[in-house]
């Protein structure tokens, strides 16, 4: 695949004369398949593109994925090359490169534009794969073996991604990250069939949104573009707002193949890990006009859903959501699952925020933000007092099994602010030896996270290696995991290990912080290019001595302090540390008076009253003993 040419397959052949001085000639011929069941296609037209024969092959898709969203299947353009009979390497020629390319679109002028801007592919390909590394290059010292693998999984994430921005005169919008990417679409029972899960927005998106911000826009615009389709599944459940599917794909409609409907019907927590990505983006960017844009639609939206799906204990004077499935599959059909019940409080209170600063634009009352934020703040989470562990979900007994990580995700990447260190522990002690061997390789990637965030070095160690070493196929460092291909998530929560987990990267509700950097096992350095918090980027270099920052672009709109003590801001400044260093803005974004309030749960509607439920203050604003508590809450 090209750098430079989104929709061109590029084919390279090269002949070197080793010792031969005769002509060298090479065959090649193209192998077919025959026809498609899945596309109708017309038969393939000449044409002179440049002086260079092609063939245009056009046709249309056979089956529509859902006739309430479409009207006829998808247009197929392949424009492809005629080929010789033979390469030839004549005598006045020690080495000569041979280049063909097959383009694949929707609009025959888009696959003509493509094909005609090849004479620049070679060059704009290498300026691209260059950029592509000063985002995604992170590299370790001391481990060769590692470091390949840290290469292969930005390589295989970020090839699933814009590499620039192009005219797409089909109007085709970018459609996301599928599992094991968007071209398996159509493979019986394989590989996810090109479909996007819960996987895009908590396994692949935090690093992308760290290191590529706006291809992390890009995926969250996916979620936006086919919100027709989620508005409708929600009200034909008799809910409000959005509910997106388990399986979404070019429509937006629920696909999830029949065998894994009980994930359908249960998972409902995909449609709050939408939303936290969003707030993520929103920490992570302060953009206002993506907020205004889209970006509070969803987070609206996504709320109402929550609001009317919760359900009010009157015994307990708090919220609850029943017949639900949390991320551990061996369970479902639950009360109170404590993943999803946090993640939704997440998304009550973005959308009680949300509903406030776009009040303008959106259809936001305030007795609809209120009962948000009512709902979130009173949203059951268990708790064994006795034990000091958080149960999984209403009749959890300790000790059951379970098919992958879970409640421990409460602590990252939900980052559920409410734990102290000990609960976190007895979490991580309760749920680790009861997590099955066979679990996917992100289960062991957030172990090992959230190992590391109680002080656990050498278990997180133990969690981090086994985050892949099973999961690689040589030599490329492919991901697979139970026959899937390319697996992506798998790759994306292994750099999360590495870029949240080890260098201790985490962005809070305004600031960015890095705390107790730490390089890889078995390695004596570790160094991510390119790390990006409002309008700043920075590079993040890690050692056995200490860690340092070095800006490379903005203003620097940022309060610097390292180790607690506040540094002189510079553009192009390092800064070095050995415990924490924390970012946040110099000023507070216009929020039209409106807070984007801290999750805590469990508040009793009888306890919260009208001081819990303000909406003015600017929750830019930190008091002095908030920052100590972030500064040193790791410690």
């Amino acid at each position: 695949p090209s750098r430079y040419l989104h929709k061109t397959i590029v084919n390279r052949v090269r002949i070197q004369r080793l010792s031969s001085q005769a002509v060298i000639q090479v065959p090649i011929a193209r192998m077919t398949t025959g026809s498609s069941s899945d596309v109708t296609f017309g038969d393939p037209r000449r044409r002179d593109i440049d002086g260079v024969a092609y063939y245009v092959l056009t046709g249309k898709t056979n089956t529509l994925e859902d006739g309430r969203y479409q009207s006829s299947g998808h247009d197929i353009c392949i424009i492809y090359p005629e080929l010789p009979s033979q390469l030839i390497l004549n005598l006045d020629k020690t080495a000569q490169e041979f280049s063909f390319y097959t383009s694949f679109t929707n609009v025959e002028l888009e696959g003509i534009s493509e094909i005609t801007s090849s004479t620049l592919e070679k060059t704009q390909h290498e300026v691209r794969m260059l950029e592509m590394w000063e985002k995604y290059g992170i590299t370790v010292d001391g481990n060769a073996g590692l470091d390949r693998v840290l290469k292969a999984s930005a390589f295989y994430l970020s090839s699933s991604l814009l590499s620039y921005m192009n005219v797409r005169t089909s109007g085709y919008p970018f459609y996301g990250i599928s599992p094991s990417g968007l071209g398996h679409g159509g493979a019986e029972s394989s590989n996810y069939k090109g479909h996007s899960l819960w996987d895009t927005e908590m396994w692949m998106f935090p690093t992308v949104l760290l290191v590529d911000p706006n291809n992390a826009r890009h995926i969250l615009h996916y979620r936006t573009f086919v919100s027709k389709a989620a508005a409708d599944r929600a009200k034909d459940k008799e809910f409000e707002g959005w509910q997106f599917p388990w399986e979404s794909a070019y429509t937006g409609a629920e696909v999830t193949p029949e065998d894994r409907e009980t994930f359908s019907q249960y998972q409902h927590h995909i449609t709050a890990d939408i939303a936290y990505a969003a707030r993520m983006y929103f920490y992570a960017t302060h953009n206002l006009n993506w907020m205004q844009g889209e970006g509070c639609q969803l987070a609206y939206e996504t709320a109402k859903f929550w609001k009317s799906r919760a359900e009010y204990n009157e015994e307990t004077d708090l919220y609850e959501i029943h017949r639900v499935g949390g991320p551990d599959e061996s369970s479902y059909n639950v009360s109170n699952n404590a993943f999803t019940n946090v993640v939704a409080a997440h998304n009550l209170l973005f959308g009680e925020f949300a509903g406030c600063l776009c009040k303008q634009t959106i259809d936001s009352s305030a007795a609809e933000r209120q009962k948000m934020a009512e709902i979130g703040l009173g949203m059951t989470l268990s708790y064994d007092e006795e034990q000091n562990f958080t149960p999984q979900h209403d009749g959890y007994v300790k000790g059951t099994s379970i098919s992958q990580a879970d409640t421990i995700l409460l602590g990252y990447p939900l980052e559920y602010s409410s734990f102290d260190k000990s609960t976190k522990s007895q979490n991580l002690e309760a749920y680790t030896h009861v997590t099955r061997e066979d679990s996917p390789s992100m289960t062991w990637a957030m172990y090992a996270i959230n190992h590391l965030d109680v002080d656990r070095v050498e278990q997180a160690n133990a969690m981090f290696a086994k985050s892949y070493q099973p999961y690689l196929q040589p030599p490329y460092n492919v991901w697979t995991v139970d026959g899937q291909e390319n697996f992506l998530s798998g790759a994306g929560a292994f750099l999360q290990a590495v870029v949240n987990g080890y260098a201790g990267v985490r962005i809070r509700h305004d600031m960015l912080a890095i705390t107790k950097p730490r390089v890889l096992p078995n390695t004596n350095r570790l160094f991510i290019p390119q790390i990006n918090y409002m309008a700043s980027k920075f590079s993040l270099e890690i050692t056995l001595n200490g860690a340092t920052i070095g800006f490379t672009m903005g203003n620097l709109p940022l309060t610097v302090i390292a180790d607690g003590v506040q540094q002189e801001p510079c553009s192009s400044c390092s800064y070095s540390f050995k415990n924490q260093l924390v970012l946040h803005p110099t000023s507070s974004p216009d929020l039209n008076g409106c807070t984007l309030r801290e999750t805590i749960i469990g508040i009793k509607v009888a306890d919260q009253g009208d001081g819990a439920l303000a909406t003015s203050a600017n929750v830019f604003v930190l008091v002095v003993a908030s920052i100590l508590a972030l500064l040193y809450q790791r410690v």
